[in-house]
């Protein structure tokens, strides 16, 4: 019976230690990024759950949505004034105004877009780098004797 015990206890705790969960990749496309959970192609608000149990991960993950609205925002600022600045060139009126709206409007999706990716990439390597540490302790053979030995 103690034997079964002990049998089972070990068991038990090699397989928790060789439990581990799954890392994050981003794929970068032209339009969308693609995540994968170890090759399996997951939502990007599937990622945003995951890092719930990490809180420096999540507010990263925060930071690069918010970085990433502000570039949606912008990037409608600058289809507006190419609208605008079209609007008035096939009027025949200056359209010095909107060509500078036009070109800081684009300037702001290229930061907002670089530090959306930016945030992004150090959420998903914080999250990744709590799954690589390695548990407190080890099973490994004992050095004296047969047997398996805890360790710390």
């Amino acid at each position: 019976m103690n034997s079964k015990l002990i049998i089972t206890v070990i068991i038990t705790c090699i397989s928790i230690v060789g439990l581990s969960a799954q890392k994050i990749t981003k794929e970068s496309g032209f339009w969308k990024n693609k995540y994968y959970q170890d090759n399996k192609l997951i939502e990007r608000k599937e990622v945003g759950t995951l890092f719930k149990n990490n809180e420096e991960a999540q507010n990263l993950w925060k930071k690069s949505n918010f970085n990433h609205s502000m570039e949606v925002i912008f990037f409608g600022a600058e289809l507006g004034f190419l609208t605008w600045e079209i609007v008035n060139l096939a009027n025949h009126k200056n359209a010095n105004t909107q060509l500078i709206g036009g070109l800081s409007s684009f300037v702001g999706v290229l930061v907002f877009h670089y530090l959306s990716n930016h945030q992004e990439k150090k959420a998903i390597l914080k999250y990744n780098e709590v799954l690589d540490k390695k548990t407190a302790f080890t099973i490994e053979p004992s050095k004296k004797g047969l047997g398996l030995v805890l360790q710390f």
